[in-house]
């Protein structure tokens, strides 16, 4: 259907850069067998984008955000991160990525002043359950794990299928000692991803901090190798 829309308006980024967004849900939710493919697909095609409007702050967010995963350019995706915040400093989603490569790649404090601006200005966003669970990553980054977790609790109400808020919420449980919380949602987790192993989660994206807590929490649940 993005396709078909970007077909229709051949001189409009929005639904190329929408399209790019589309190849990083895929990795995150799980459904690609190449994620590393997946994120240089979207930042092809963000560039895409970019080609018919350079100023689209919508296509510098999700090209960021998807180098943001793939980690091999960390720099390069904050730089463009800010450049789209500060082109539309109003941009919620703009916000919202920069949080979350704060969260992933910078200072904590940074991840949660962006992420909450974003909530700011987007408090009746139909995504809105997304930008909860990048906030709620946010606050684990900090290690306010009550507050993450409340943040994930509330973010599955409006999305109870949401693969990323269930794996922060994993994490905010166990590091916090909630064991048996824990299980409880990593049972959910493999219920709606039973393909999940430890080495197709660092598929993702390059190593963080972020990911590595992910990773010793899995381990420790019992999560196969590979």
């Amino acid at each position: 259907l993005l396709e078909a829309v970007a077909e229709r308006h051949k001189r409009v980024a929005a639904p190329w850069a929408w399209l790019a967004k589309w190849h990083i849900i895929q990795v995150v939710q799980g459904l690609s067998a190449d994620p590393a493919k997946e994120f240089r697909r979207a930042i092809s095609i963000a560039d895409r984008a970019l080609d018919l409007e350079p100023n689209s702050t919508l296509a510098m967010a999700i090209k960021g955000h998807a180098l943001c995963h793939l980690g091999s350019d960390v720099d390069g995706s904050r730089r463009l991160l800010l450049k789209a915040t500060q082109s539309n400093p109003n941009d919620p989603i703009a916000w919202l990525y920069a949080g979350f490569c704060s969260a992933m790649w910078g200072k904590p404090s940074d991840a949660l002043l962006e992420s909450e601006r974003a909530i700011h200005l987007s408090p009746l966003d139909p995504q809105f359950f997304y930008f909860q669970m990048l906030n709620a990553n946010s606050f684990l980054a900090a290690k306010r794990h009550d507050q993450a977790i409340e943040m994930c609790r509330s973010s599955l109400r409006s999305n109870r299928y949401h693969l990323p808020t269930l794996r922060a919420m994993l994490v905010a449980q166990f590091e916090s000692g909630k064991l048996e919380d824990a299980r409880q949602t990593f049972a959910q987790l493999r219920t709606h991803q039973p393909n999940l192993t430890v080495a197709g989660y660092l598929k993702y994206g390059q190593d963080s901090d972020l990911r590595q807590r992910a990773v010793r929490a899995f381990q420790a649940l019992g999560l196969a190798s590979s």
